[in-house]
């Protein structure tokens, strides 16, 4: 069970007992699928289950009718029909009788419980015919849920059933025609050995098989990179400059990493202060020393003047004692 887990993470597949790797799976994704989808109605089909069984066949005929199981399909989808047109017709014509037996049955129920059966049954209707509405606009299919209480869409798909009868009884299959299986097994074909223009042409075969989208992107894209990795490599002077020599490299590598080097040698110097001499300022002591000598030779000459007046003052007054 673990080896048959580890396939299916890596995209394997399990068909008919036999493992298809990832990459067979790609390649032949689309009759991969409409065989499972053949499958399943063919399954529904002898289930009875044939509202189920003309769903398939439905898909089948949107995604799937350029390939080889389209013509079998569409021989059981005829045979289905064949056998739900009586059914159908059958249903119709019971759904008043059905109505008016329900309508019976709540008349016989209490009155006090008459009120929530018919409560409990508009709801149901409801309910019915939301699913209806849902099958339409959303699912988008024909093939409606049936209830015998409705006769409407019970109609509708009888007359759907009618016009399908009756296009797929005129069909005939085109001779010499080309299968959308194949035609997309070649595709990835082309893709792999790299013949990008027969890619192109098959895409457009199989969009006039009508070849979902979901299957023509998945080769678009796988083109579109094979393309890319074919884009030739550059040439000139491009290319010639992966043939430089080392050595030559690595002068060019050395080179901004010498002019790094000097200018933030230059910006050291920049940074460093000068040590040139600065005139220094003269002292404030030299000045004080001029102004102290000033004042000491003042001094000096007014004890000299004073002297020289003291010894006048006694010069005259000795000469005074003498002419006495």
């Amino acid at each position: 069970l673990e080896e048959e887990n580890e396939k299916a993470v890596a995209g394997g597949l399990k068909l008919q007992n036999k493992w298809i790797s990832p990459e067979e799976r790609r390649r032949d994704s689309y009759g991969i699928d409409a065989g499972l989808e053949y499958a399943d109605m063919v399954a529904a089909k002898e289930s009875s289950d044939l509202k189920t069984a003309l769903r398939h066949f439905e898909n089948i005929q949107s995604d799937f009718s350029g390939s080889t199981h389209y013509a079998k399909a569409s021989a059981l989808a005829i045979e289905t029909m064949k056998s739900y047109q009586p059914i159908l017709q059958k249903r119709i014509a019971q759904v008043q009788f059905k109505r008016q037996d329900r309508e019976r049955a709540r008349a016989t129920l209490p009155a006090n419980v008459r009120a929530q059966n018919k409560a409990a049954q508009d709801k149901a209707d409801a309910t019915y015919l939301k699913l209806v509405a849902r099958e339409t606009n959303e699912l988008k299919t024909k093939w409606l849920t049936l209830n015998e209480y409705h006769s409407d869409p019970m109609r509708k798909v009888l007359n759907t059933l009618k016009n399908t009868l009756s296009t797929l009884e005129k069909e005939t299959p085109a001779e010499n025609s080309s299968f959308a299986d194949s035609l997309h097994q070649d595709a990835w074909d082309a893709v792999s050995r790299g013949d990008l223009e027969a890619v192109e042409e098959i895409l457009r075969e199989l969009k006039s098989l009508k070849v979902p989208e979901r299957y023509l992107a998945l080769l678009q894209e796988a083109s579109e990179i094979k393309e890319e990795n074919k884009q030739p490599l550059p040439t000139g002077e491009e290319a010639g400059d992966g043939d430089k020599p080392e050595e030559e490299e690595e002068a060019v590598a050395e080179e901004p990493a010498e002019k790094t080097e000097t200018t933030a040698e230059n910006k050291a110097i920049s940074k460093t202060p000068s040590k040139k001499p600065t005139k220094s300022s003269p002292s404030a002591s030299v000045p004080s020393a001029d102004k102290d000598s000033g004042t000491s030779k003042i001094q000096v000459i007014f004890v000299v003047v004073l002297i020289v007046v003291i010894a006048g003052a006694l010069g005259a007054a000795f000469l005074g004692r003498k002419k006495k």
